[in-house]
């Protein structure tokens, strides 16, 4: 069995990134959907509790779902008084609570 067959992937057609530029892309294509143990932030939002601890730089995230919530790098998180992104992505366990690493999102707007 091929590395593609085993991962159920494709290779797409390469591209160059610039005219001017030696490397290429090579988009790697999922050629099967699978099931996903965890569940998206957007997904499970009404379920998950952000509590604004008092530190500029971290959240609390507090997962009251049954199944793993995924928080993506850059996912926006309104809060009472400042939108804030989170910095790197994290799951955050079932029934509990997690500290990802966060920044404002305006540099000048409560």
């Amino acid at each position: 069995m091929k590395l593609p067959e085993l991962f159920a992937i494709e290779l797409g057609e390469p591209w160059r990134l610039h005219d001017k530029a030696g490397g290429i892309a090579v988009p790697i294509l999922r050629s099967a959907a699978g099931d996903r143990n965890y569940k998206i932030f957007e997904e499970v939002a009404d379920k998950v509790k952000l509590i604004d601890p008092g530190d500029i730089h971290r959240a609390k995230v507090d997962n009251r779902s049954d199944s793993s919530v995924f928080l993506r790098k850059g996912t926006i998180l309104e809060g009472k008084t400042q939108t804030r992104a989170v910095v790197s992505s994290i799951v955050v366990a079932p029934n509990s609570v997690a500290t990802p690493e966060i920044r404002c999102v305006y540099a000048s707007k409560g």
